[in-house]
């Protein structure tokens, strides 16, 4: 008999510690991941929800595709003139909550990385079109260049600041680079450092994407975009780290 009630308790028990096991440690707690795809959108005053969703997708390493979750929380002026930050948010099943802050530059908005040229003054009139200066294999930036790389510096480390402590962090060497057409380019180089609280800095390599690579034509002269980012192994988020390459 009482082998019988000792065989009782330790299926008790095992049962209890299985329920235990199930709940709180394979309980989902990853919130979903925000991908901003769409990197030429423009903010443009009175946009409709379903147009700032455009070109934005979920994923949830457990739930899947949870796009149709996603929402536009708020918008609101950018750190930098002629800019719009959009904070989006998505739910999973658990519904555990994603958020991702993306920046917008607002159509028709004079930046930094727009200068006023349509106008001219008499003397240029006269003295013709300005000549371009020669660019070296080295792509040597200019003064306005070196400016709008501090920029952007401070705006991405200030959004990492912003970052929940489970996630991963990337760095990049810098933020904006202008290079000559034709140019071979090394997206992987740009990356100096990303860190985790679990991960290690070679598997978080691995798991590196890079939004608008795709796009990226270093024969076409042109600004374009490519959004770094990475999901360690517990399913957080990264930031997002932009890198502006212009080809001249």
């Amino acid at each position: 008999m009482k082998g019988f009630f000792a065989a009782v308790c330790l299926a008790f028990m095992a049962a209890a510690g299985g329920l235990i096991y199930l709940f709180f440690f394979q309980a989902d707690t990853h919130a979903p991941a925000i991908i901003v795809t769409d990197r030429t959108k423009r903010y443009v005053q009175g946009m409709s929800e379903a147009e700032l969703l455009t070109g934005v997708t979920a994923i949830d390493d457990r739930s899947g595709d949870v796009t149709s979750t996603l929402m536009v929380q708020e918008v609101h002026p950018g750190s930098r003139d002629g800019t719009v930050d959009v904070t989006y948010s998505a739910l999973d099943r658990e519904n555990n909550v994603g958020t991702l802050i993306c920046t917008l530059r607002v159509e028709g908005e004079k930046t930094a990385e727009s200068p006023d040229t349509d106008r001219m003054t008499d003397a240029e009139e006269e003295e013709g079109p300005a000549q371009e200066e020669p660019t070296d294999e080295s792509a040597a930036v200019s003064a306005e260049a070196e400016a709008l790389m501090e920029s952007y510096k401070a705006e991405q480390e200030a959004k990492i600041q912003e970052l929940d402590p489970r996630s991963p962090k990337i760095y990049l060497t810098q933020y904006y680079t202008e290079l000559p057409h034709g140019t071979e380019f090394s997206p992987l180089s740009f990356v100096e450092e990303i860190e985790d609280d679990v991960d290690n800095r070679d598997l978080l390599f691995t798991r590196i994407q890079i939004n608008g690579i795709e796009a990226l034509n270093m024969d076409v002269p042109g600004s374009y975009d490519l959004g770094y980012f990475v999901l360690d192994s517990e399913g957080n988020q990264s930031n997002l780290a932009y890198l502006t390459v212009r080809v001249v």
